[in-house]
Parts: structure tokens; C-alpha cells; sequence
């Protein structure tokens, strides 16, 4: 299993692509309580999933720790 991974949403939350992003190299979010927090993330442009990175969706980032999924970020 990959030491994480990115799920595409559109905005109604539903999982968009054939799977989750698992060539992502890098996740890098900031959240803020006063305004919109920043994220962002690399992966290769060859990869076929790039096609999903589209305005007003929603990349989601995830992992597991002790055995439970955990939401590393989204934006």
C-alpha cells in the first residue's frame, strides 16, 4: 500500500477516476480557522489521473496509522 493517496471528489463528495491518485510524491497542506487554508501536492503529468485535477473539485488526501484511515488534507 502506498504511504498515501489521493482521492478526486467533485463537490457533491462523490470519488471521481478508476482509483485514487498513488503516484503523488509529495502533500503539503495548511489549514486556518480564519480563512481558506492552502494545500497542494505533486504527482507526474503523464499520469492518466492528472485529467481530473479540474476547478471546484476537491483532492483528497489520505493515509494509515495504526491501522485506521486518516485524512492528511484536502482542498
Amino acid at each position: 500500500m502506498p504511504r498515501f493517496w489521493i482521492d478526486i471528489e467533485d463537490a457533491a463528495g462523490n470519488h471521481l477516476g478508476s482509483g485514487p491518485i498513488i503516484t503523488a510524491t509529495s502533500w503539503e497542506s495548511s489549514p486556518r480557522l480564519d480563512a481558506a487554508g492552502s494545500f497542494r501536492f505533486t504527482m507526474p503529468a503523464s499520469d492518466p489521473k492528472s485529467a481530473l485535477l479540474l476547478r471546484k473539485r476537491i483532492a483528497r488526501c489520505w493515509t494509515e496509522r495504526d491501522g485506521e484511515l486518516v485524512e492528511v488534507g484536502a482542498g
